[in-house]
């Protein structure tokens, strides 16, 4: 609890806006109802969806080796075999420098492919960049490129079009792989069946976990859209057996950081932990496979060590994020095994405060149409009125001059009108504002309350805005 206290503290000071994560909720209403439950200004929060926080984040491999993500656009295997239909055009005519740049172009396109890979085209692609390293001098380059080529095409040969001067470390490598060892990596989120391909060839996951031998890999996962990472691994000891996380329990007793200075109030809060399996070894995490639904996993006591895992490769540790779950905020500093169900005011939880928002946002929209109105009859009721005293100035007789003052009281009528419109218009904003806000920030602290308050008579019935400690 201790930690929730001061990630509490200082987590808007440290990181800027706290997120507060959804799946199809109004962003208004959840921005005023979580500033009511955590008791913190709206400006200090920001709503997100899944797909908003995971956007354009790369993979991440814990133990095991590194990974490459895409930073580009999307690719289709299109582009990959027009850049090897090019760097063998080249070869035809010696011009290893133009083939180079043609298999730098081919390897940006793999790395961004958003389509299942074709595992010979690759490994043709990297056949050939070993070839023209090796008649470029370029001899570091050579074995890690053959190294790619035979690991997604272990039955790939050498091309005898080519000369064989490179066909030794061709075959170097080839036995290298035969002997290497696998090591089996966990992936988060774990995929659903049929949403995994390494090296261009479709797998099938169990538990969450696939396979792969030492050397660099091309895995692809599919969640909202495909995303392929190159996935370089080394092997590794077994893993130990899974440890189990201590139970916590909140209770009064609970300490409390000291400080010279009043702490701020905290919300009304209830701390859950439940035993949790803390898997060791390397773990592929891509966020971009997260779906929408993976939010449920806040309230999920199973999957909470997952999906703090996974907010850990997004968040500094101790970064507070809340989470809007059927009708709950949920709080939980990342890192730690706290998970705080905030309490949500009364009003909320009726869904008086989500009416008053809908209400106020209506009547603020009617109020700001009503004050153009009043704005566009003001003027061009005063442009007549100016028009008309011309015209009786100028008048040559008591017919026209007539004339001209009948045009200029009714302009002045609508004057009067478009006064009391202004009027109103202005009040109905200004209440619908107040409606939607608790706490306005240019009455600098304190608070707005406003509410609609039904009234009745014998000329009609109706309701009016009560807006209390202006």
């Amino acid at each position: 609890m201790v930690g929730f206290l001061m990630a509490l503290v200082f987590s808007g000071i440290s990181y800027g806006a706290t997120p507060v994560l959804h799946v199809g909720e109004n962003p208004q209403i959840l921005l005023a109802k979580s500033a009511a439950a955590t008791k913190r200004p709206a400006d200090e929060l920001k709503v997100l969806t899944i797909q908003e926080l995971v956007r354009g984040k790369p993979a991440v491999l814990l133990g095991g080796g590194r990974v490459e993500s895409c930073f580009g656009p999307p690719t289709s295997d299109l582009n990959v075999r027009e850049a090897v239909d090019r760097v063998e055009r080249a070869l035809a005519y010696l011009e290893y420098e133009k083939a180079m740049a043609h298999i730098q172009v081919g390897e940006e396109a793999i790395r961004c492919l958003s389509s299942p890979a074709d595992a010979q085209r690759i490994a043709r692609l990297y056949f050939l960049k070993g070839f023209v390293s090796f008649e470029e001098g370029e001899e570091s380059v050579v074995q890690a490129a053959f190294d790619v080529a035979l690991t997604i095409d272990p039955d790939l040969v050498w091309d005898e079009y080519f000369a064989p001067n490179a066909k030794p470390i061709f075959d170097d490598v080839g036995k290298q792989i035969e002997g290497r060892s696998n090591t089996t990596i966990g992936l988060l989120p774990a995929p659903a069946s049929g949403h995994v391909w390494i090296d261009g060839r479709r797998v099938s996951v169990t538990d969450g976990n696939i396979t792969l031998s030492e050397g660099r890999h091309l895995v692809q996962v599919k969640g909202q859209n495909m995303r392929s990472h190159w996935v370089t691994v080394r092997a590794e000891a077994a893993p130990p057996a899974p440890e189990l996380s201590p139970v916590v329990e909140s209770s009064e007793d609970t300490p409390v950081v000291e400080s010279s200075e009043d702490p701020p109030e905290q919300p009304e809060a209830t701390v859950t932990a439940a035993p949790v399996a803390v898997q060791s070894g390397p773990r592929l995490i891509v966020p971009t496979a997260l779906t929408s639904n993976a939010i449920k996993w806040s309230a999920d006591p199973t999957k909470r060590a997952d999906f703090d895992q996974i907010l850990s490769v997004l968040y500094d540790p101790d970064t507070l994020v809340y989470f809007s779950v059927d009708g709950q905020i949920i709080a939980h500093p990342v890192g730690s095994e706290e998970w705080i169900d905030l309490k949500i005011p009364t009003g909320f939880a009726r869904g008086g405060v989500a009416g008053r928002l809908v209400a106020g946002r209506s009547i603020m929209w009617t109020g700001a149409a009503a004050t153009g109105g009043a704005l566009i009859l003001a003027t061009s009721s005063w442009a007549q009125a100016n028009s008309a005293s011309r015209g009786a100035d100028g008048s040559g007789g008591w017919m026209a001059y007539n004339r001209e003052k009948i045009e200029y009281e009714g302009a002045a009528d609508r004057m009067v009108i478009a006064r009391w419109a202004l009027l109103g218009g202005a009040l109905l904003s200004g209440g619908g504002l107040a409606l939607q806000y608790d706490n306005l920030p240019f009455l600098k602290g304190k608070k707005a309350q406003a509410s609609l308050v039904p009234m009745a008579g014998p000329d009609g019935a109706g309701a009016t805005i009560v807006v209390d400690a202006w």
